[in-house]
């Protein structure tokens, strides 16, 4: 089935191919489809070969990978169910608290630097549930820790951020008023934990190697390489790292692979990016600089907001 030549063919949902599906060997879609639902790879024969466009080059759809090197047009999306050799995106969309760390059932013993209630004046929707409190927490710059009481006896919830989690931790579980609702044993009535900040410290960042003694000359063929990786795991979808020329002095520097992309289902992979001089003395003659040092930073897009980092690795190349 060649379906390549229908440019207004845009969206293929679940469903398109249930009738045909079964019979087909390969299937030809215009590299222009900007979503292919993951269905799809229901409705086809296990054998049937999918290609997109007349070129390998060809956009596919924003929802589907061919590797885990390449991106999906959106950060958040993470690669799930795989199929011809794709992997389809699970978009993790953000709510409130979604990327901090939570600990059911324990209450800290930890200094207080804001107790937040319904009643509160300023921040009061902290106190409706804890991811609330968590987001709060976050965005409060000296909160490093977060607790949470929703015990069902407590006349209402109490949202508290803290400076640090104390020297000591409680684990509040097992006595009837434990919980958040009176007469269950399921829902934790502390909740504590700590924001995407505390995580960043921690290490969940993006981590640079190689990139104190970066020189470019002839014996390299005006080429360097250096490591990016990441010190955790992400919570939610990707971490795109792309390299940005802050100062090239006159050179021209190409980054290859402009965009180093990392998963959530891998911890710390390693990413050589090379630094690319063309006609590098030529142009150092022309400069008539003995000593050339181009700068570059690294733009950090990430689904989890603990890796985020607007200008990240500055980077000098001798």
């Amino acid at each position: 089935l060649d379906l390549r030549y229908n440019p207004r063919l845009l969206v293929i949902p679940a469903g398109s191919l249930e009738e045909t599906g079964e019979v087909l060997e390969e299937l030809r879609l215009p590299g222009g489809v900007r979503y292919l639902s993951p269905n799809v790879t229901r409705e086809l024969s296990p054998n049937c070969t999918v290609t997109f466009g007349d070129r390998e080059s060809e956009a596919k759809p924003a929802n589907v990978i061919a590797g885990m090197g390449e991106s999906f047009d959106d950060v958040c999306c993470a690669p799930t169910e795989e199929a011809w050799g794709l992997s389809f995106c699970e978009l993790t969309p953000f709510q409130p608290g979604i990327d901090a760390t939570y600990q059911e059932y324990v209450q800290l013993d930890a200094p207080v630097i804001r107790k937040i209630s319904p009643k509160s004046a300023f921040m009061a929707e902290a106190s409706e549930d804890y991811m609330k409190c968590a987001e709060y927490c976050q965005i409060v710059s000296e909160c490093k820790y977060f607790s949470y009481d929703q015990r069902w006896k407590e006349s209402e919830h109490t949202c508290y951020l803290h400076s640090s989690n104390g020297t000591n931790s409680t684990v509040v579980r097992g006595k009837p008023d434990d919980y958040c609702t009176e007469g269950e044993t399921v829902c934790p009535g502390w909740v504590s934990g700590w924001p995407p900040r505390k995580r960043h410290a921690d290490g969940a960042k993006v981590l640079f190697r190689s990139t104190d003694d970066l020189e470019a000359n002839i014996a390299n063929n005006f080429t360097v390489s250096y490591t990016i990786s990441l010190g955790a795991v992400p919570l939610r979808g990707a971490v795109w790292v792309e390299p940005q020329i802050c100062d090239a002095q006159g050179l021209k520097i190409l980054f290859d692979p402009p965009r180093a992309v990392f998963y959530n289902s891998t911890a710390a992979v390693s990413v050589n990016v090379t630094v690319t001089v063309p006609h590098a003395r030529t142009q150092l003659r022309a400069l008539n600089a003995a000593h050339i040092r181009p700068i570059f930073f690294h733009n950090v897009r990430s689904c989890d907001v603990a890796f985020a980092d607007v200008k990240a690795g500055i980077v000098r190349v001798r």
